[in-house]
């Protein structure tokens, strides 16, 4: 809808934009123009473009799926851009960059496409989701476990029949969990000094 064209929506009174809403427009316009300028610059980057125009990426695909202009002039760069880069890739070819004929050849051509195979040994009638499963219950025992067996050492009080002190045993240094167990001793209150004394 252009600006000053009056709005019809089924059987509802024509409505005018306010002198806000096309105020809203025109910087909608302009976003979209930078936007796509950006994009052609570059190289159809859909999060540096947004930026650049100052908008979001939700933004930019709000617009791709609900305005049709807009749709339009982005996919024409899009394939703009594909063609330039294709391009530069045949004249790399041309210049003898093995890599660009690598790449060209495992692209292009299925005499030359990376053979990959994947080989899966089925146990029975368990699903891989069935081992995964298995495999993090086994994680989570083994977790339980060393969190017992970490309680009981914390728990344990260490001996060694070398060390001097009462009855053989290490002294250790507290730990933040021993340090708020304890309790600060009870001081005795200090009298106050008497007047005129010091």
């Amino acid at each position: 809808m252009e600006q000053g064209e009056i709005k019809r929506i089924q059987g509802e009174k024509p409505t005018i934009p306010t002198q806000e809403q096309k105020v809203e427009q025109e910087r909608t316009t302009i976003k979209k123009r930078l936007f796509l300028e950006w994009f052609e610059k570059t190289i159809c980057l859909i999060g540096e473009s947004a930026k650049e125009a100052g908008i979001s990426r939700d933004t930019y695909y709000d617009w791709m799926k609900n305005d049709a202009d807009f749709h339009k002039a982005a996919n024409d760069i899009l394939y703009r851009e594909a063609d330039m880069i294709e391009s530069r890739l045949k004249r790399a070819i041309m210049a003898g960059d093995v890599g660009a004929v690598k790449f060209w050849l495992d692209r292009r051509d299925p005499r030359y496409k990376r053979n990959v195979k994947i080989e899966a040994h089925i146990i029975g009638s368990e699903t891989l989701e069935d081992l995964l499963d298995k495999e993090d219950v086994e994680i989570d025992k083994q977790n339980a476990d060393n969190k017992k067996n970490k309680q009981r050492a914390d728990r344990k009080k260490l001996h060694d029949p070398g060390q001097k002190g009462k009855d053989g045993a290490v002294h250790q240094q507290s730990g933040p969990a021993d340090i708020l167990e304890k309790k600060d001793p009870e001081k005795p209150l200090a009298e106050a000094p008497a007047e005129g004394t010091k």
